[in-house]
Order: structure tokens, then sequence, then C-alpha cells
């Protein structure tokens, strides 16, 4: 539009400009017609702002949904245990009733579910950060609940020395879109495996392999989503991220597996 306005505003004759008013009447809407563009630029300059705003609390907020997810794991993991050692006298009488009776059978039978007891719904620690430990043990619950395998190393620096909000999006990223994968074939062919640690004393490296159907799309740019037409918002964070660390990220596949490798100087 500020184009087009200049474009229509140039004068056949020069000489017109120079006629009464003209010439501050022209430079008047000049400046009004700036001024309008510059406002525009600093409108949209604050909606991308309050954009990214609107993501960082996004991604806060979900990342406070798994630590309290992570949080109610443990009061009910202590509430058992402690169920448990209330429980636990009877047990003692019990197994010292089949010991006397001399009932081994019995007593390997007793101490056997009793260790089921007491190892159902332990949490398990992946690694020393909180707030990465509470969004990983929320996806191995979601990986659970679809009976996808899992198989998860993980050894990070300890204090962290990247923002811990890009490291918990770069994983969580790398695990819905392996999960997502996975939920193409049936249950018995579903796996994720994800490693990351630290090599080279300053690079992290974390890789993540899933099974999938083999079906991809692909363009010039890379890997496009198979949920809609455009690029995989996931991926394209991920390599984001990698970059800002000035770092990599290389995705694959090779037949019904999907490779994701991310390296990152830390």
């Amino acid at each position: 539009m500020f184009l087009i306005f200049n474009v229509l505003a140039v004068p056949h004759s020069y000489s017109t400009l120079y006629a009464g008013r003209m010439y501050s009447l022209f430079l008047l809407f000049e400046c009004g017609a700036l001024s309008v563009l510059i406002l525009i630029y600093l409108l949209f300059y604050r909606c991308a702002r309050l954009i990214m705003e609107h993501a960082r609390l996004k991604e806060h907020t979900q990342l406070l949904e798994m630590q309290m997810h992570q949080y109610r794991t443990l009061q009910d993991y202590m509430q058992q245990t402690k169920r448990l050692r209330h429980d636990f006298r009877h047990h003692l009488r019990l197994l010292s009733s089949l010991a006397g009776k001399g009932d081994l059978e019995g007593i390997r039978s007793h101490l056997a579910e009793y260790e089921i007891r007491m190892t159902e719904n332990v949490p398990v620690n992946y690694c020393a950060n909180g707030s990465l430990n509470a969004l990983l043990a929320y996806y191995h619950g979601m990986a659970v609940q679809e009976s996808i395998r899992t198989d998860m190393n993980i050894n990070l620096p300890e204090p962290l020395t990247i923002s811990e909000l890009d490291l918990a999006s770069l994983l969580g990223n790398l695990m819905e879109n392996a999960i997502a994968g996975c939920r193409t074939l049936p249950e018995k062919d579903r796996y994720v495996c994800l490693t990351a640690e630290v090599r080279h004393q300053n690079s992290l490296y974390v890789v993540v392999t899933n099974s999938f159907d083999g079906i991809v799309r692909k363009g010039q740019d890379g890997y496009r989503s198979t949920k809609h037409s455009g690029k995989g918002t996931g991926l394209a964070s991920v390599a984001a991220i990698a970059e800002k660390y000035h770092g990599s990220a290389d995705f694959s596949n090779s037949g019904r597996e999907f490779f994701a490798d991310v390296a990152m100087k830390i």
C-alpha cells in the first residue's frame, strides 16, 4: 500500500508541486504515510514478541504440569510404602506360620508377591535435574500407556550449562515425535530408544531411534508433517535449538526406523 501510494503520488509535472500549498501538502502526506508504515512495523514486532512470550509461557506451563504429575506419582508411592510398612508385621506372622509348617513353597510365593508389591509404581530417576526428570517420566508414562517399549540412557551434566527450557523443549519434541511414529504400528512392533550423553567434554549428543510404518513425506527443506501439509513443527524446533547452541540436528529413516541425531556445544 505504501509503494502504491508513492507511485500514485508522483506528479505528471513537477511544476505542480510549486502551485499554492501543494508542496507542503505533498510532504505532509508522505510523512503521514511513512508514520503509518512505521506504526504497522511496530505492531508486527509487538505481535511477534507476544506470540513468542505466549509460546514460552506455554512450555513453562507444560513443564509444571509434568512436574505436578511426577509429584503425585511420588506421593502415591510414599503412601503405598507407608501401607506396606504398616502391614509388615502381618507378613512376618504369616511367614513365621508357614515356616513352622515347613511350607517352603508358600514362603516363596508370598515373598514373590511381596516383592512385586514393593517394586510396583516405583518412580524412576532418569537424571538429577527435577524438571527434566519429570518430563522424561511423563513421556515414559505416555509410552507405557501406548504399549511402547522404551530404553532411556540419560547422562546430563549437573548443573546444566544450557537453558533448562531449551533442553526440555528439545527432548519433549523428540519424544513426542517418536511416540507419534510408534502409534502407526501394531503394539508388538513399537519401541523408542533415547540416549543423551556428554562426549568430548563440551558436546551433548542426543540420539533417538523409534519404529514407525515407514511412510514419510519429504520436501527440499527436509521432512514434512504427516498430520498437515506443512513442515513438521517439532523437528524444526529441534533444529533451531541445536543451531542456537552451535550444533546440528540430522533426521533420517531406514525402512521402518526413524533416527534423530542432535549435537550441541554446552
